[in-house]
Formats: structure tokens, sequence, C-alpha cells
């Protein structure tokens, strides 16, 4: 197959959640988060004259992470706080692999952060079979003599329409349903032209697709699907989450695994109904009876 080709770069639209706020409302409704900057430490301690200032052993049995360290030792460890001291705003850890040092950054969890990142994505993958993402692919096509066909972003599933111009003063024109069509399997996928008569060589086609949810890999990675469905999925994902940790707290037995296992319970059949009422929503931008579904 002669396959066309082109420049450009696919753009969500809309959404601005990233992991890390997604990881703050997960901590504090699981037992308490706090962020802050360190006012001085060493390797068994962290103090914040500035934020820490709750009662004596409050932050007992919580995880310190450290954010940020000058991109140095102990920057991204965590370790579990064994005491805490109001009067001096002093949280006591297991060691750090160096001293905490004044403005370093960190953050208080209720559990190891690492398994709330796990959880996330375990939640985000659930959520991509109810939620898509919605996106712009806007390329230069390249085609040659009986050349009609231009490969799409691997990520496709749906795609919505296509449209073109000539040059950046020109209208966007739709390029007619008749014109087009979809050819290929998942993740090596096609947009196959009718003919030329529609577009030139050198013009722009801007590709309107929808994609899943990916994982969330970093904390300023953004959730992405737009309103009015990211609050939708947000809460999705939240109650997922904090049915994840409290299942697995249930599991570990004790005095608190019956409190556990009903938290767990709820938070499932809360995020189920989310999922169930959603259906298989989509950003608003999108008209469902438009769609033209790929081979995706």
């Amino acid at each position: 197959m002669a396959t066309g080709s082109g420049t450009g770069t696919a753009a969500t639209v809309g959404g601005t959640t990233t992991r890390l706020d997604l990881l703050g409302r997960i901590a504090r409704r699981y037992k308490a988060y706090l962020a802050g900057t360190a006012t001085s430490g060493s390797t068994t301690t962290v103090v914040d004259t500035n934020n820490l200032s709750e009662p004596d052993n409050y932050w007992n049995n919580h995880w310190c992470y450290i954010t940020s360290a000058d991109s140095a030792d102990p920057e991204g460890e965590e370790r579990l706080i064994t005491a805490y001291t109001q009067s001096t705003s002093t949280l006591t850890t297991d060691a750090f692999s160096a001293a905490v040092a004044t403005s370093d950054t960190y953050e208080i969890l209720p559990c190891k952060r690492g398994d709330i990142e796990a959880a996330i994505d375990t939640a985000v993958r659930r959520a991509g079979s109810s939620w898509k993402v919605y996106c712009v692919d806007t390329s230069t096509v390249d085609i040659g003599s009986d050349d009609y066909d231009y490969s799409l972003p691997s990520d496709l599933v749906n795609l919505v329409r296509v449209r073109v111009r000539g040059g950046t003063d020109e209208a966007w024109e739709m390029l007619p349903r008749e014109d087009w069509y979809v050819t290929g399997t998942p993740g090596a996928q096609y947009l196959q032209l009718i003919s030329a008569r529609s577009v030139s060589t050198s013009d722009t086609v801007a590709l309107d697709y929808v994609k899943r949810l990916t994982e969330l890999t970093a904390d300023s990675s953004v959730l992405g699907i737009g309103a009015p469905y990211e609050d939708e999925v947000c809460e999705f994902i939240v109650n997922h989450v904090l049915y994840d940790l409290h299942h697995t707290a249930a599991t570990r037995g004790g005095d608190m695994a019956r409190y556990h296992f009903t938290a767990a319970q709820n938070y499932r059949e809360v995020a189920d109904e989310i999922r169930l009422e959603a259906g298989s929503a989509i950003n608003s931008a999108v008209k469902p009876e438009s769609w033209s579904r790929s081979l995706g």
C-alpha cells in the first residue's frame, strides 16, 4: 500500500486535571494529605514551621515523600513517619539516603505514593472503556500520483470527521463522508481517500478523532478529557482508587479490617454507579450520530 505522509502533532481538546491533582484528592479522602516546604531537616527529620501544626503524633504511620531536593538525594524517596512533635513542627522518619535540607519540598500521604499511583493507573484503564479523549491532528498531506491514503494516529479509536484547506488563510472545508474511509488494523490504520478530487498535494488535513485515556506517567500528566465529562471521570477514578486502597487494607486484617471492607464496598458501588450512568459518554464536541467508527 502506498502511504501518504504528514507532519503534525495531535492535541487534546480541554481538560486540566493532573495526576498530582488526583493524588491529593484521593489522599485527603482516604485519610489525610499535606504538601509543604521544609524549613530544616536531617536524614531522619523533616521540619516545617510554616505548615506542620497538628497535635502530637497526628502524622504517625503516614508516609513522607520528598518531591524535590534540587534534583539530588533524597528527591523521590519516601519514608515512614514514626513520630511527630507539634511544638517543634518536626516529623521523625526512617532514614533517608541524604539529609532533608531547607527548601526541599515534601508530601505527607496516608500510604505509599507508589500504591496510589498504581491504583490511579488501574482506574484510568477501567475508565477508558466508558470515556474517550477528543483530539485534533493537523498535518500537511504529501500525496503523490495515485497515492490517496494517509497514516492515522496510532492511538485513534474513532475518526469523527476530516477537514481540509489549501492554506492558513483559507477556511476549513469538511471532506464529504463519501470521499474517505478508514482501513488497516488497530495501531496501523489509514485514512483512505476515494480519489484526490478533494485534496491536493501540500493541502492541510485536520483529523477530529477520539482516543482512549492513557496512564498518567508523571505528576504533570494531564487527564485531558475536557468538559463536560472531566469531573465525572475524575470522580470515577477517585472512587475506584479509594476502593482499591481500602480493599488492600482490609485484606491485611487487623482491628480496622471491617471498617476498610465496608469503605471498599461503598466506594466500589459509587464508582460503578458513575460509570453506569456515563455509559459510553464522549466529549460534547462530538455528536455520536456523526461518528465514523474505525477498526480500533
